[in-house]
């Protein structure tokens, strides 16, 4: 059950992330993030894009239970693999003011630029996919 549960935890940390991404571009950009309820977030094509490789780690991990780490680890890197599909898109597709840069509404002191936005989402996946970046996770503490 530990399994599913770790499936289930790195996608949605995953997922967060990315819509996290798209929101704080837009931000950067002038523009207002998605409305929950309006039109598709690229969490939600990770959402899909995840969905077949979960269940055949699952299936793998089912048949050979001493192998779960693998599986595990092989999860991680196909997750992270499928999140920049997703997000390198998003960042080049930024205009010239995300790099700029704007002040961010809602905490005076801090912009809101396109680098800002990409360093939380590494830093967010990196927390998520602890396996698939062992280094930078013990040196980032």
């Amino acid at each position: 059950m530990a399994t599913f549960e770790t499936l289930a935890t790195n996608a949605e940390a995953c997922i967060y992330a990315l819509n996290d991404l798209d929101a704080n571009l837009r931000r950067s950009m002038g523009g207002d993030p998605t409305p929950w309820d309006k039109g598709q977030r690229p969490g939600d094509r990770l959402a899909m894009a995840l969905d077949d490789a979960a269940r055949r780690v699952l299936r793998g991990i089912q048949r050979e239970p001493e192998r779960a780490d693998e599986g595990l680890l092989a999860w991680e890197h196909f997750v992270l693999a499928r999140a920049w599909e997703i997000a390198n898109p998003l960042l080049d597709a930024c205009s010239d003011t995300a790099f700029l840069g704007r002040p961010d509404p809602r905490h005076r002191d801090r912009f809101l630029r396109q680098s800002t936005a990409e360093a939380f989402f590494r830093r967010s996946l990196r927390l998520a996919l602890v396996r698939a970046h062992p280094q930078e996770t013990k040196e980032s503490q």
